[in-house]
């Protein structure tokens, strides 16, 4: 599934462009597509920034093991290790 989420945003405006396109060749006339498309279309941007927002959240706990693991590996040599916390791992 963590594969697949990425691509949910893509997917969802191809299946809303299909929509449109489908309401086109049934009613050419009219301007039923409009509508849905229009309407829908800001949830494509939505998707979009929940899979941005969890690679990010992703991202900072990875930075956060790495750090752990550097400083593990730094006092397990009898080395005098200060944490070093970038400041963007500070923010919530």
């Amino acid at each position: 599934m963590n594969r697949i989420s990425c691509w949910v945003p893509a997917m969802f405006c191809g299946a809303i462009s299909l929509i449109a396109v489908c309401t086109l060749f049934v009613a050419p006339n009219t301007n039923a597509f409009s509508p849905v498309f229009l309407c829908f279309l800001p949830m494509c941007f939505v998707f979009v920034g929940v899979a941005m927002a969890d690679m990010q959240r992703e991202i900072r706990s990875l930075k956060v093991q790495l750090a752990s693991q550097a400083l593990r590996r730094h006092s397990a040599s009898d080395e005098v290790a200060s944490p070093v916390v970038p400041p963007e791992l500070d923010q919530p």
